[in-house]
């Protein structure tokens, strides 16, 4: 989450019930198979929602996990509230956000037409999404 949260910093976290709402931009901690992970929500989507689309601040490729993999929200700092990123982290979240709609958007329309090659099609579309630079 650098360079709005630096390496080592403490962060005070509270859990989110499985079904309760997510918004744009909020820090979630997510389990991953490598531990933890600290990123920005940017959308969320299919049945119940069942996935989140979320980024680290320095940018990079979009990350996909199910809305189970979700173990909290940060609520501030271990002694103060959570910087506001800084205007270029912004409009880099903003970009990253455009990307991961148009990855949901594009993922939807592979399941609604149907079909093993629309469904690779879809694969290709989300590795070049999700690897693609901010």
């Amino acid at each position: 989450m650098a360079p709005t949260l630096p390496p080592g910093t403490r962060l005070r976290a509270e859990a989110v019930p499985p079904g309760a709402p997510l918004r744009y931009g909020e820090v979630l901690v997510l389990r991953s198979p490598g531990g933890w992970l600290v990123h920005r929500l940017l959308t969320v989507f299919g049945p119940g929602p069942s996935h989140v689309v979320h980024v680290g601040d320095a940018g990079g490729g979009l990350g996909v996990a199910p809305r189970g993999a979700v173990a909290g929200r940060v609520a501030g700092l271990d002694g103060g509230p959570l910087p506001e990123p800084r205007p270029d982290v912004r409009s880099r979240l903003h970009r990253a956000r455009r990307r991961a709609r148009l990855y949901v958007l594009l993922r939807g329309l592979a399941r609604t037409l149907g079909g093993r090659r629309l469904a690779a099609l879809g694969r290709g579309a989300r590795d070049r999404l999700l690897r693609a630079g901010s």
